[in-house]
């Protein structure tokens, strides 16, 4: 049983329903559906707040074993877990200089690194050190980025900073377009590059608020941008708080949302999701 299960678990014990959860977190019912039932995976900072609301600790210092390759990498080096990824992947920081990625699902964890590395050739993304697959599990150690996510306070207290930053950010993903991507994504279908996932807390920028990276990249591939042009207005309307600034988002990104599709992609979704209670 992983994190989010044990999670869930307590949550029907105590008799807490998702929108009970809700209320005591801040964080929007359908996404505690969509971690539940993951199809998302948890950031630090979700975990934090409903380990609080519950009152339970959690240890980010885990033991494990990892094959001979990785460890020769990594001996010595101090880690931490920062998260529970999907189908209860583990992802552990050593050093704040590699991030490992150990999954029960293989042949799924090889697809990511074989995206990782494709994007690579273009964007920034995480280099490869070792992947290996051992007792029916892989290991995928790559570096680690270091930057700050786009629901940091700087840009969530400044809204056309963080515009300004999301205009660089689809620039990159419209490059993508130009280039034969083997993969398709699982959401969506079409002819352009999407993420897949393109959510604020998975855009990475320097301190420069310059772009240097995305986070979870296991959904990209060919499909439809409308796809991700909707998940990310719902992601900036969710962490701000406010619809005040998306007529000036999509002016300054020159995207259009059509109403069909967002129906489709994010408010068809999240029904479907929050009915697990």
């Amino acid at each position: 049983m992983d994190i989010i299960e044990k999670i869930v678990a307590i949550r029907k014990q105590r008799g807490i329903s998702q929108q009970k959860l809700s209320e005591m977190t801040g964080i929007l019912q359908p996404v505690i559906a969509r971690v539940e039932s993951k199809k998302s995976s948890p950031t630090v900072e979700f975990l934090s707040k409903i380990l609080n609301a519950l009152d339970l600790e959690l240890s980010l210092v885990d033991s494990f074993e990892s094959p001979k390759a990785i460890k020769k990498v990594i001996n010595g080096l101090p880690h931490k877990r920062i998260s529970v990824g999907r189908s209860g992947d583990k992802v552990f920081v050593f050093g704040e200089k590699y991030l490992l990625k150990i999954s029960n699902n293989a042949k799924q964890l090889r697809l990511e690194k074989e995206k990782n590395e494709w994007i690579g050739q273009y964007i920034k993304s995480a280099k490869t050190i070792q992947y290996v697959e051992e007792d029916m599990c892989g290991y995928y150690l790559r570096e680690y980025i270091r930057g700050h996510t786009l629901i940091e306070e700087q840009y969530i207290n400044n809204p056309k900073r963080l515009i300004n930053v999301l205009k660089e950010v689809v620039m990159e993903l419209r490059k993508m377009d130009s280039f034969d991507c083997p993969f398709s994504s699982p959401d969506s279908i079409g002819n352009d590059f999407v993420h897949g996932d393109l959510c604020l807390p998975n855009i990475l920028v320097d301190d420069n608020d310059r772009f240097i990276g995305f986070i979870d990249l296991s959904s990209c591939g060919k499909g439809d941008k409308q796809y991700d042009y909707c998940w990310l207005l719902w992601s900036f309307e969710y962490n701000l708080k406010t619809k005040q600034y998306s007529d000036l988002l999509l002016k300054e990104l020159n995207i259009e949302i059509d109403a069909g599709d967002y129906l489709r992609y994010v408010v068809l979704n999240m029904i479907n999701e929050s009915g697990n209670y």
